[in-house]
């Protein structure tokens, strides 16, 4: 089955839940220092590279960023073609996919994976060259996104019923891509009143509009709107998911491959620098940089660097799994997910 269609009836299952903060005390959360060191020591020790991982380019890549040579670690510009059929099997150990599809998709297809981490909150965004104000948006504006039941769409069409008095919108049109708005905001600007998109295509439209002499005004970060709107709740984006089969098997070998993917992405957040210089030795002796993370490290370091964190990584312990995704559902009006679908 195609994921885009799994996606749609997931989409359509609706149950009001109670929503919480984002931030809760996940058992990760509750170590001591001492214990979060030792527990790197330890994960240390252990060779994690045979772990098989599959994952989308682009921003979930940057938790992987000195994998580039690890021939065990499979990134697709593809993710319908080829991650959609992995649910179903156990050619992974780990699998990295839009969160909350990727709840609904593993268990349509027999839960053989449960989510580890969120990896990344949304960077979604509404942008505008021809408006620069939500005043000026209306519910017969020409508007452009992509993935029409993902999670931005969601959180856009949400807060125009809720905060901005748009019930919907009679002139939207939905790209299967971010890719395809970006390049129309780019080489035709002004075809639509307002675009949503995410990053690092917002970087990319800021820099090529800037180019041409043509200012892009932000009129709405989503992710601050919704938090402001629904008591700080968090905007999912990509998540971690483990296969449960290989965990059970293989328990000290995932822990350890899991321990180093919080460590890389605490550095990517507060030490960047770091992802930086080891993407750039990567693209220094390999030609396919950009096809295997999905950006230049010239990216990262401008999005990354200062305390940005313009790729809204989550370092572990900051959104507790199953209660950041059930407030979110709760907020957007979804069904809630038990805790069978949550690595325990």
């Amino acid at each position: 089955m195609k994921l885009n269609k799994i996606m749609a009836v997931a989409a359509s299952a609706l149950l009001l839940a109670a929503c919480a903060p984002s931030n809760s005390s996940s058992s990760s959360a509750s170590k001591t220092d001492g214990s979060q060191e030792a527990s790197k020591s330890e994960s240390s020790e252990i060779d994690t590279s045979a772990v098989k991982l599959l994952t989308p380019v682009g921003i979930p890549t940057l938790a992987f960023y000195d994998q580039g040579e690890n021939k065990n670690w499979t990134s697709t510009a593809n993710p319908s073609d080829v991650i959609a059929p992995a649910w179903g099997k156990d050619n992974y150990d780990a699998i990295v996919f839009d969160g909350i599809n990727g709840l609904n998709v593993a268990k349509k297809n027999g839960t053989k994976y449960v989510l580890a981490r969120w990896i990344s909150g949304g960077t979604f965004y509404v942008v505008s060259t021809k408006h620069d104000s939500l005043d000026d948006l209306k519910s017969d504006s020409l508007i452009y996104g992509f993935n029409q039941t993902g999670v931005g769409s969601q959180v856009f069409r949400s807060l125009a019923a809720s905060e901005w008095n748009i019930e919907s919108f009679s002139n939207a049109t939905y790209a299967s891509g971010v890719a395809e708005v970006l390049s129309t905001l780019t080489n035709a600007p002004t075809t639509y009143d307002f675009y949503v998109l995410s990053q690092p295509q917002l970087l990319n439209a800021q820099t090529a509009l800037s180019n041409k002499g043509i200012e892009l005004n932000i009129i709405s970060d989503l992710q601050a709107d919704w938090a402001k709107a629904h008591d700080g709740c968090f905007v999912p984006a990509a998540a971690l998911f483990i296969n449960k089969t290989a965990y059970s098997e293989k328990k000290d070998l995932l822990d350890a491959f899991l321990a180093e993917v919080d460590e890389r992405i605490e550095n990517a957040v507060d030490h960047p620098e770091t992802a930086v210089e080891a993407l750039t030795d990567y693209a220094s002796r390999h030609d396919d940089a950009q096809a295997r993370f999905g950006y230049a490290p010239s990216l990262v370091a401008s999005l990354q660097t200062d305390g940005k964190n313009g790729f809204n990584l989550q370092k572990d312990g900051e959104v507790d799994p199953l209660k950041t995704t059930n407030a979110f559902q709760s907020a957007i009006g979804g069904a809630a997910y038990d805790a069978s679908s949550f690595l325990d």
